[in-house]
């Protein structure tokens, strides 16, 4: 049975991550890897209770916010285009739900700025495991 879908147009979204592990598949090869990492971290944080859309927008645009049942706000979005994944930080959210994890947040996303809305396409397990504590925190 497909996912459900709320839907504005061509603008529509989908719960959980069914549509993210298919988006590996119409990536290129050479992302691919990146983009499986990352579908793995969202599925430990979908574990431990953190809410999961996979949003598809106007021209090709595709994000996935893990966000915090608590406010319906993440600490990160996950967006995925055609020079593969990187994910933007959301510093209001890291200040408010998980002070204690940013300093080291911010030292494994450098040289990237953990500011409001800024990113990186630097992924790496450091950080991805550093984002989780702060997802543990926030929640």
């Amino acid at each position: 049975m497909p996912a459900a879908r709320t839907s504005r147009s061509d603008v529509y979204s989908t719960p959980g991550l069914d549509d993210l592990m298919e988006k590996i598949e119409e990536t290129s090869p050479d992302n691919q890897p990146a983009l499986r990492e990352i579908a793995d971290w969202a599925q430990k944080l979908e574990a431990l209770g953190v809410a999961m859309w996979c949003y598809h927008g106007r021209n090709d645009i595709f994000t996935v916010p893990p966000r915090l049942p608590i406010e319906d706000v993440g600490l990160v979005t996950i967006w995925v285009d055609s020079n593969g994944p990187y994910i933007q930080f959301w510093r209001s959210v890291f200040e408010r739900r998980a002070p204690e994890s940013l300093p080291a947040v911010e030292v494994e996303a450098a040289p990237a700025r953990v500011g409001q809305g800024t990113s990186t396409r630097e992924i790496t397990d450091a950080l991805l495991d550093h984002l989780t504590e702060a997802y543990r925190e926030a929640l």
